[in-house]
């Protein structure tokens, strides 16, 4: 009786476009079991008749099994890059044309929280102008639990790892007592949430609407299709000189739009900040340009293979990174295992590894790089998490739950 109704909900839950492998993990009748106890129902086909008729039980369902993570101010570089994008176009924006910002498969709303701090304080916006805003953020997400969550701006202590940025204290935007966050109710009235997914939910969106697109760590749960049709959703609704930003083991070429944008100019690597290749650009000269910021413009595999034979090739950890963020993926990971094999050892460079290993399908090889980063740093909290999404895909959800355990105790980020 347990298989027939692990089938049926695995069926109900691939129509949500989860990947085959995750959902039919040795997970899944565990879990199950767990939520038969938990609404008193005799049989477990019971259970797969209610997440067949109840998308608010469908949603938790696939919140276990897509595993929503964040936390504030993740990816630190990403909200430094907005402060600075923010107040460089301050006089874009006004109550009658506020900033627009998405958080895609938001959970519990902190990213979308974070991405209001970073604005609204680039813009100076402080209690003077309570109720009077310039920025506005939406959110959406499977899980009606994890909505309802933001929706009353419920945190918990897990959601700040590591050190907050002073300019997020300004005018008491996020207070901490006792360990737990705190985000004031004039930054929480700047966020909505909704129930939704995607691609679905984005499609009703309109074109180039979205000044802000955060879309991270969706992709890897997702089948093929799915993500190439949130990547076409995903262009179509950020505006022409907006920013996308994406997730530190997904690349663009997932989403099938590595054509269509190219790194963010003067954004550090680490922010996974990208425009549209159409976008009009500031000029930078050469010598003025910042070196993380040099990028290339792939419209078309000719110049693109062009450009690669005029670049220097990388023979550092830093110009390995650079290769990366332009998707020049072979070079970066030539010269990375050409430093790996001259005897470097550099967390990062075993991060840097592993990354471009997920990015080229090899799940086995990035899951031995990740481990000899987290040997070398127990608490490094991108590979932790990583390596759980992968213990997940491969059904050993008990691994997934400790690596997250460790990563949530750690608070440590990428060296």
């Amino acid at each position: 009786m347990i298989d027939d109704a692990c089938d049926r909900i695995a069926s109900r839950l691939l129509k949500e476009r989860l990947q085959p492998e995750l959902v039919r993990s040795a997970g899944l009748p565990s879990l199950v079991a767990e939520r038969c106890a938990k609404h008193r129902l005799e049989s477990p086909i019971h259970y797969a008749e209610l997440v067949e008729r109840d998308e608010a039980e469908l949603g938790w369902l696939r919140s276990q099994i897509a595993v929503p993570e964040t936390w504030l101010f993740r990816y630190p570089a990403s909200f430094e890059y907005i402060r600075r994008w923010v107040g460089d176009r301050s006089r874009d924006w006004s109550v009658d044309r506020p900033l627009q910002i998405l958080s895609v498969a938001c959970a519990n709303g902190a990213e979308a929280f974070s991405a209001v701090v970073a604005s609204s304080s680039a813009l100076g916006i402080g209690r003077a102008v309570d109720g009077c805003t310039s920025v506005r953020a939406v959110g959406i997400d499977p899980n009606a639990a994890a909505v309802d969550a933001a929706r009353r701006g419920t945190l918990g202590r897990m959601a700040l790892r590591g050190e907050m940025p002073a300019w997020a204290a300004d005018g008491d935007a996020v207070t901490v007592a006792d360990g737990v966050p705190t985000v004031h109710e004039r930054i929480r009235a700047q966020a909505s949430f909704l129930v939704g997914a995607a691609p679905e939910s984005l499609a009703a969106m309109p074109a180039e609407s979205i000044d802000l697109v955060f879309c991270r760590n969706l992709a890897i749960y997702l089948d093929a299709d799915a993500r190439q049709q949130i990547g076409q959703q995903l262009l179509r609704i950020l505006r022409p000189q907006g920013i996308l930003f994406l997730g530190h083991a997904e690349r663009p070429a997932l989403f099938g739009c590595e054509r269509s944008i190219h790194g963010a100019p003067g954004a550090d690597p680490a922010a996974f900040a990208f425009v549209h290749a159409s976008a009009r650009l500031p000029r930078v000269k050469d010598e003025e340009r910042p070196e993380n910021s040099r990028i290339s413009s792939p419209q078309r595999r000719d110049s693109r293979r062009e450009s690669q034979r005029r670049s220097p090739q990388p023979t550092s950890l830093a110009e390995a990174r650079r290769a990366a963020d332009e998707g020049r993926l072979d070079e970066s990971r030539s010269a990375a295992l050409a430093l790996h094999a001259g005897g470097s050892r550099e967390p990062s460079l075993l991060h840097l590894l592993g990354t471009l290993a997920l990015a080229a399908g090899d799940e086995t090889e990035a899951e031995q790089w990740l481990r000899q980063v987290v040997y070398a740093v127990p608490n490094h909290d991108e590979a932790l998490l990583t390596m759980a999404v992968l213990a997940e895909r491969r059904g050993d959800l008990e691994a997934g739950r400790r690596l997250r355990q460790r990563a949530g105790r750690g608070g440590g980020g990428t060296p």
